[in-house]
């Protein structure tokens, strides 16, 4: 896709969906060929969770909302070469890439969820692993669902369908019982399919049941058995065509 008037490509380091990890370096190695193109990652999904080398990347948004940290503002980080023009005018006298003032309160705040977000990852990595490999050994039981993630994919997401039921109702069934999962991205509009999952799958059953459960090193093995639990009563429903 790339062409000599490219000049930006932009790629999650990893998708909020399935938490497929991309090859960010390899990336970043086939633009050298394009010094008229920018490389820029979002790499909300990775901080805490995964090591990557951005060494080759230009442009780095961070959101902390991801590793525990406050929401509605984010991180830029760019190279000293890269020229930005400003999207919101005005007084110069803080910053010349945004008007306004800085939240120092938020700014302090992010810095202390990031310097958590990055104590211990290697621990907390081996700890999300094996709960996911709890989850996805459990889910495999039942015969009409489907593992969704890869991989390639990080443990603190499991993505997976129940062929047949709406992924709406699927989260509905659990919030009855206080857990929370999600459809698809927040910017993804409501009771569609996962186009991110059908372009993996090439299967519209599996992209309109598609659920992601998300983990961090604060969930427990309790609250994941509970989980499997009420994924229990959900699927005999299923069966009895109660669902």
């Amino acid at each position: 896709m790339l062409r000599n008037d490219t000049i930006l490509v932009s790629v999650t380091s990893v998708d909020s969906e399935l938490a497929l990890v991309q090859p960010i370096e390899e990336i970043a190695a086939i633009l050298k060929d394009y010094p008229n193109c920018y490389f820029h990652t979002d790499a909300t999904q990775a901080i805490g969770k995964v090591k990557i080398n951005y060494d080759g990347v230009d442009l780095i948004t961070v959101n902390p909302h991801k590793f525990h940290g406050l929401d509605n503002f984010g991180i830029l980080i760019k190279k000293t070469g890269v020229r930005l023009i400003p999207q919101i005018e005005g007084g110069k006298s803080t910053t010349i890439y945004r008007a306004g003032t800085p939240s120092l309160a938020n700014i302090l705040a992010l810095e202390k969820a990031l310097e958590i977000a990055l104590t211990n990852q290697e621990e907390r990595f081996n700890y999300l692993a094996k709960l996911g490999t709890k989850i996805k050994t459990k889910l495999k039981e039942y015969k009409n669902v489907s593992i969704n993630s890869r991989e390639n994919s990080l443990p603190s997401v499991i993505n997976f369908s129940l062929l047949g039921v709406k992924a709406l109702d699927i989260e509905h069934y659990f919030e009855k019982y206080d857990i929370y999962l999600s459809t698809k991205t927040s910017c993804c509009p409501i009771a569609t399919p996962s186009k991110l999952v059908y372009a993996l799958t090439k299967d519209k059953q599996k992209a309109a049941s598609s659920v992601r459960v998300s983990l961090s090193y604060k969930t427990t093995e309790a609250e994941v058995d509970e989980f499997l639990r009420v994924f229990d009563l959900l699927y005999r429903e299923y069966e009895n065509g109660k669902i």
